[in-house]
């Protein structure tokens, strides 16, 4: 199954219960967690692109393969510039769809030739956990429609949710929640537990963790931060051009 950081989270946005039903469990925390979901949703709807520094820490193979973090650039619906400030600084893919042949362009680094790779290719994954085209916050819409209607059929099938409350993240006011997802009922869920930390500037995640069944122990798989996010900044085909002057292919 393809890995989406995004999706099972907004699951939430389709839970908030009617009259006709029983009201279940942490049922402020599970509705406050809808609201900002909801939110979260439309925000992404309008989302043309963005930029943010991106860190993150990823479970791969037997172990968490270090912290890395990337400056990205995105814009809708599949462009993508990301340049590594650590652990290899200069590093540097282009992935701009309907352009290269729709390959990864890749600047290894300096004095290394430019690289043209299949996206899911053994090369573009190694030391990844998920595809480039994952970053994509619009990955998610067609995801949550298929989730939504799973959560509909099976009304028991309610997160079960934590307000952690307000917190300060990376510089700005955030608000974050836990949900233990009932991926033992549907093993199609993308993992058994996740905290999401909502930013009250964009509405957009600021953090986002996930707990999932890893050499066979529950643990933490993703650790995702999204700092200094700015939205529809008016990003250019020059921003996905390997001949930006400003670049290091």
């Amino acid at each position: 199954m393809p890995r989406r950081p995004l999706a099972f989270l907004l699951i939430a946005a389709t839970l908030i219960p009617t009259s006709s039903q029983a009201i279940p469990p942490q049922d402020d925390a599970s509705k406050l967690y809808a609201v900002y979901a909801r939110k979260m949703k439309a925000a992404v709807q309008a989302l043309k692109d963005c930029t943010f520094t991106l860190h993150r820490n990823e479970w791969i193979g037997d172990r968490m393969n270090g912290p890395q973090t990337q400056l990205v650039w995105y814009r809708a619906p599949m462009s993508f510039y990301m340049k590594w400030v650590t652990p290899t600084p200069g590093r540097e893919v282009i992935l701009d769809k309907g352009r290269y042949d729709d390959e990864l362009v890749v600047n290894p680094g300096p004095y290394l030739p430019t690289l043209h790779l299949d996206p899911v290719g053994r090369l573009a994954m190694d030391g990844q956990r998920n595809p480039i085209f994952d970053l994509s916050m619009h990955s998610i819409v067609g995801i949550i429609i298929r989730d939504s209607e799973v959560v509909d059929a099976h009304p028991a099938w309610v997160p079960d949710v934590d307000d952690l409350g307000p917190r300060a993240v990376y510089g700005e006011a955030g608000r974050c929640f836990n949900a233990r997802i009932p991926k033992d009922q549907d093993p199609s869920f993308y993992a058994h537990r996740v905290e999401i930390c909502f930013s009250e500037r964009t509405l957009l995640p600021l953090v986002i963790k996930s707990w999932d069944i890893a050499a066979g122990s529950m643990r933490l798989v993703e650790d995702y931060g999204y700092e200094k996010m700015q939205v529809n900044v008016g990003l250019t085909d020059a921003h996905f051009d390997v001949d930006n002057p400003e670049y290091g292919f």
